[in-house]
């Protein structure tokens, strides 16, 4: 079973609707220390950076997947609300 990084409200600063991004990674068991480096990098970027994008906080996470020797399963995310 697949592993999902959710980035909750990562997006607050910017004009885009959606705040959170989710990540779908094959590996089961992707290390926690990716999790923590993703997380690490994501806080210092927008701390040192007034604009971002979504693509600028994409790359940061790819990147970190990659390092961690994951593999990032591209998917659509549909919030239904009843």
């Amino acid at each position: 079973m697949p592993s999902v990084i959710a980035l909750k409200d990562c997006l607050g600063n910017t004009k885009e609707k959606q705040k959170d991004l989710y990540f779908l990674v094959k590996e089961e068991d992707f290390p926690m220390e990716g999790v923590i480096a993703i997380q690490t990098q994501i806080k210092q970027f927008i701390k040192e950076t007034d604009e971002y994008t979504r693509d600028d906080l994409i790359a940061i996470v790819e990147e970190v997947i990659d390092e961690y020797y994951g593999t990032l399963i591209p998917f659509k995310l549909y919030l239904v609300s009843y």
